[in-house]
C-alpha cells in the first residue's frame, strides 16, 4: 500500500536507453500469425448491447456471450473491436 503513495520514478530519456548496434541483427523468421480470437460488441449503438468474444477452440469458433457459450457458424471476423493472434512456429534452418 505504501507504494502506491511513493513518486514515481523518472523515466528515462533516449540517451540512457540502450540500443542496439547498428550491425546487429534482429530477426528471428519470418513472422506468421493466426486469428485465435476476436472480442466484438452486439447491440444497436455502445451506448446499448454488450461485447461477446469468439475463440477458436479445437479448429471451431465458439461465441462466449454472458453466461451462454455456442458454436459460431460464420463468426463476424470484420466486426472486431480487439484481435488476438498467435504466432505460428517458425521452423529453424
Amino acid at each position: 500500500m505504501d507504494e502506491l503513495d511513493a513518486p514515481d520514478a523518472p523515466e528515462a530519456t533516449s540517451s540512457e536507453v540502450a540500443a542496439p548496434a547498428a550491425s546487429e541483427t534482429l530477426s528471428d523468421g519470418p513472422g506468421r500469425y493466426r486469428l485465435v480470437a476476436f472480442v466484438s460488441h452486439m447491440g444497436t449503438s455502445t451506448s446499448s448491447g454488450h461485447y461477446v468474444a469468439h475463440i477458436r477452440k479445437q479448429g471451431r469458433w465458439v461465441l462466449y456471450n454472458d453466461t451462454k457459450v455456442a458454436l459460431s457458424e460464420d463468426p463476424p471476423k470484420d466486426m472486431g473491436y480487439l484481435y488476438v493472434y498467435a504466432r505460428e512456429d517458425v521452423p529453424t534452418v
